[in-house]
């Protein structure tokens, strides 16, 4: 009964941490809220529980204390194991918007959240209401801010110990190990891990709880600790192979760029001349950015663009959380946004948009003056030179395209009357610099300005030049045919093996099944008829895959092989560049 008495007298008093709670908030979130202030700032709160219940319990009552300030109802989310996948990523969405644009202040969650989810944009608080007993756990949970691109100095994670209880002495050597580790080792190792988990796996006993902490605090001397050291050299050196991979990529990005040839000023001209074409709005540059050049679509002009799929491409721009999508458009860069810029949209060559206005671009570009089959430019050059491309396409069955790149040969273009012989290529140097000309030629304001009359002639002699140059341009391509050709084989090989590998382990598994399925020690828990017929079934099944898998290791590998097999090939002149000398 005096027990009964105690529960009975304490069932309606105030939760310690509750209260300790909204005297942060109302310190550092809404200020003056026991004193009936309403007004939110921009600080944003994460806190995690470990149980549902006490998820439950903390979302009642903080709403119960908030429900008087402005727009409560928007300033309270939940992530839990029972949050719908479209749900989870608008609230992430949400939290990771900048706070003058989103209302959401706090998110409580449980540990569904410690893990793939980054919070660190615009949050730099987290409490834990209670704690897990595994140090990997805790150090996921604060790692949702405690991470890269955090933009705050400093980040907060705190913790509820009620001093009087010996259960949480433990909790707090608990939390004091996982930073130990954390600084010393980078992360919790598994052994530390495994050790503490073994320690609390029974509970806490409140007898035994002193002695539990010192245990905690003697497993950095322990043998198995140290052993534990020397298990993190695999992952420093699993870390070094990163790096250099991260190298590679970098160099490989580099090569693709020189490869590509497209830097952002050209993209922007493009993505320019190609809404030009769709009589679609301009981008409008900010001001006063300080960051890399934005640019904005201004909503009440993209109401008119005619066309239906870049409309809808330009509507898009909108916030993700803008259901109604009356709000205005996310701002567009052309250069990478800083990593903590979660509103400005990359415009690069794969963005939907870019590719429809690129289209446009090809599709629309050659009937207007300044584009043709023949492109006449004036050139920062002494010398006048001339480009032919072509575009290499390579087909495999069933008209699949396998490779295309586009081959071009440049040469000095000698006047058709004094010509003696067909043009001469040039070498690769040459070459080189020709189009080095060609691209400075491309970034020139006014770089069609070619004289009627010089026009005239370069276009009566265009026949004869094609002819010249086009041996050389198709004895080009049959290099980089044959070469694509030996890249396209090795790929299939590459590929066939793999998938080999892939039935004969499938193979291996549903013979160790049968195997398991045909052990009449494990039919002594089959006990009604269903259960035996599906075994039955299973074995059935199985037996009919197996028999199948032989013809299957066979037939498809040697079908990607096939598949990669070159069976047409086609050289189409796409273009020839006239370069004409600035000095005439």
């Amino acid at each position: 009964m005096d027990m009964r008495g105690l529960a009975d007298a304490s069932r309606s008093a105030p939760d310690a941490r509750i209260g300790r709670l909204i005297d942060w908030i109302n310190r550092e979130i809404v200020p003056g809220l026991r004193a009936g202030g309403t007004t939110w700032t921009e600080r944003r709160l994460l806190i995690f529980t470990e149980y549902e219940d006490t998820r439950r319990w903390v979302e009642r009552l903080l709403r119960e204390a908030l429900a008087h300030t402005e727009r409560a109802e928007e300033r309270i989310a939940i992530f839990s194991g029972s949050t719908p996948a479209d749900r989870r990523e608008d609230i992430k969405a949400a939290f990771n918007a900048p706070p003058a644009d989103n209302p959401l202040r706090i998110l409580i969650a449980t540990d569904a959240a410690r893990e793939g989810l980054n919070l660190q944009r615009h949050c730099r608080d987290l409490f834990h209401l209670d704690l897990p007993w595994n140090p990997s756990r805790l150090e996921q949970r604060n790692g949702r801010i405690d991470r890269k691109l955090q933009p705050a100095k400093r980040v907060y994670c705190r913790y509820f110990i009620y001093a009087q209880r010996p259960e949480d002495r433990v909790l707090r050597r608990l939390v004091v190990k996982t930073e130990v580790i954390r600084q010393q080792l980078g992360s919790a190792s598994p052994v530390i891990e495994t050790r503490i988990s073994e320690l609390l796996a029974g509970g806490i006993d409140r007898n035994r709880a002193d002695l539990v902490a010192v245990e905690i605090d003697r497993i950095e001397q322990s043998e198995k600790e140290r052993r534990a050291r020397d298990e993190l050299e695999p992952v420093r050196e699993a870390d070094a192979a990163l790096a250099r991979k991260i190298e590679q990529l970098r160099s490989q990005l580099q090569r693709s760029r020189r490869r590509v040839g497209v830097d952002q000023v050209q993209l922007q001209r493009v993505v320019t001349y190609g809404l030009k074409l769709a009589d679609a709005p301009p981008l409008h540059q900010e001001e006063g950015n300080g960051g890399p050049k934005r640019f904005q679509f201004r909503a009440d002009e993209i109401a008119g663009v005619r066309d239906d799929g870049l409309s809808r491409m330009l509507a898009a721009l909108r916030h993700p959380t803008d259901r109604l999508g009356t709000g205005p458009l996310r701002p567009v860069s052309f250069d990478p946004p800083p990593d903590a810029d979660a509103e400005t949209v990359q415009l690069h060559l794969e963005h939907p948009l870019v590719t429809r206005l690129i289209d446009r671009f090809s599709n629309q570009g050659l009937v207007h003056h300044e584009l043709s089959r023949a492109c006449l430019a004036v050139a920062p050059d002494a010398i006048p030179r001339i480009v032919l491309m072509g575009r290499l396409s390579l087909w495999g069955i069933g008209a699949a395209r396998l490779h295309e790149d586009i081959v071009r040969v440049a040469a000095r273009w000698v006047e058709p009357e004094i010509r003696k012989a067909k043009l001469q290529p040039y070498s690769r140097e040459a070459e080189r610099q020709t189009m080095d000309s060609l691209d400075r030629t491309l970034d020139e304001p006014r770089r069609f300005e070619v004289p009627a009359g010089i026009r005239d002639r370069l276009l009566a002699g265009l026949s004869r030049d094609v002819a010249d140059l086009l041996p050389e341009l198709e004895r080009r391509a049959d290099v980089v045919a044959e070469t694509a050709r030996d890249q396209l084989r090795e790929r299939g090989r590459t590929e066939a093996a793999s998938l080999r590998a892939l039935i004969e382990g499938q193979r291996r598994r549903i013979e160790r099944d049968l195997d398991r399925l045909d052990d009449p020690q494990g039919r002594l828990d089959l006990d009604t008829p269903e259960e035996r017929r599906q075994r039955e079934l299973d074995i059935r099944a199985w037996r009919m895959r197996l028999a199948s898998i032989g013809r299957e290791i066979e037939e498809q590998p040697a079908r990607i092989l096939a598949g990669y097999e070159v069976r047409a090939q086609r050289l189409e002149p796409v273009g020839i560049v006239y370069l004409w000398p600035a000095t005439g």
